[in-house]
């Protein structure tokens, strides 16, 4: 059993979680958010956490979360914190390159 205590913004990390058409204009992303507490052990489930995300550059034609913050999972769909994104349009800097989003993710003010 885990026992509840604060959660880390520093210790907590995302992972990846099945990328659906990577690089595709318009198609949905996610990953997961996993918290750990301040001990370096992983949250307690029934702790409550509030991971704020926010896009760059975002707006109607370019790229958008699609919750304001992260949602909670249960233990049966695998824990954690799901974030789901999009970007609307493919961006490209002056040489030509692909130019990538900044997706934040803040605990508490902390990135």
């Amino acid at each position: 059993s885990v026992t509840p205590s604060n959660t880390s913004a520093d210790q907590s990390f995302a992972e990846e979680e099945g990328v659906e058409a990577f690089g595709t204009a318009g198609s949905y992303q996610t990953f997961v958010i996993r918290p750990m507490n301040i001990h370096g052990g992983p949250q307690a489930d029934e702790v409550e956490d509030d991971f704020k995300l926010a896009i760059s550059p975002s707006g109607n034609t370019f790229g958008q979360t699609l919750e304001p913050s992260a949602v909670k999972r249960s233990s049966s769909e695998g824990g954690g914190y799901l974030v789901r994104w999009r970007a609307d349009r493919i961006l490209y800097d002056n040489a030509g390159s692909l130019k990538p989003y900044v997706l934040s993710v803040t605990h508490g003010g902390e990135h």
